[in-house]
């Protein structure tokens, strides 16, 4: 298994955006992925992704991680956590 992690300033704009569709590209394919996103600051810990991210992942039918995870973390030596 492969492990993917994207990593944005706050992990509410970029990061979950690219979280969900590098899982769904993965599901898509057929691929053994394991996808986590985080922030460079906790600034947004524990926030959920931003309106406008959100919209855009409605838009796009990535809604898998609104509700499945739904909160921004920070970037730390255990990510997977």
């Amino acid at each position: 298994m492969k492990r993917v992690l994207v990593i944005c300033l706050g992990n509410i704009c970029r990061s979950p955006i690219g979280e969900e569709l590098i899982r769904q590209q993965g599901i898509k394919h057929n691929l053994s992925l394991e996808v986590d996103s985080a922030g460079t600051i906790d600034w947004h810990a524990g926030k959920a992704p931003d309106p406008r991210s959100q919209a855009v992942m409605r838009v796009h039918s990535l809604t898998s991680l609104i509700s499945s995870r739904g909160h921004s973390k920070p970037l730390t030596l255990n990510i997977s956590t």
